[in-house]
């Protein structure tokens, strides 16, 4: 990623979220350390760093919406980093120098349904 097409947000804390194409642990420490903006991202393939062997087999209880997690703390620049891997219809892993496992406020929407006039 080109520093000049981010360096106006640079250090403003902002959250930076990539698809599997350019999320990485790599990226996750750069953007965190380097430019001061948190990252969370999917890891598909670009595992180098990243813990898939240990959440690839974790015991994930509870189905949808279940999730584990991992966090370190990179050596050299102190950037707290969270591997995770959340459960919908199969298991999606993310990494992020950003956010945490805690839960959210319960979401409720109102669901609207064709009722039959017959």
């Amino acid at each position: 990623m080109p520093h000049e097409l981010v360096l106006p947000w640079a250090n403003t804390g902002r959250l930076v979220v990539a698809d599997s194409c350019f999320a990485s642990v790599k990226t996750a420490i750069h953007l965190h350390s380097v430019l001061g903006l948190r990252f969370i991202g999917v890891v598909k393939t670009a595992t180098r760093g990243f813990p898939m062997d240990c959440l690839g087999i974790v015991p994930l209880v509870g189905g949808k919406g279940s999730r584990k997690g991992l966090l370190c703390t990179h050596e050299e620049t102190g950037t707290k980093l969270l591997a995770f891997v959340w459960v919908d219809r199969d298991r999606r892993f993310f990494v992020a120098a950003a956010g945490s496992l805690a839960p959210g406020p319960k979401i409720e929407r109102c669901q609207w349904t064709q009722v039959n006039k017959d």
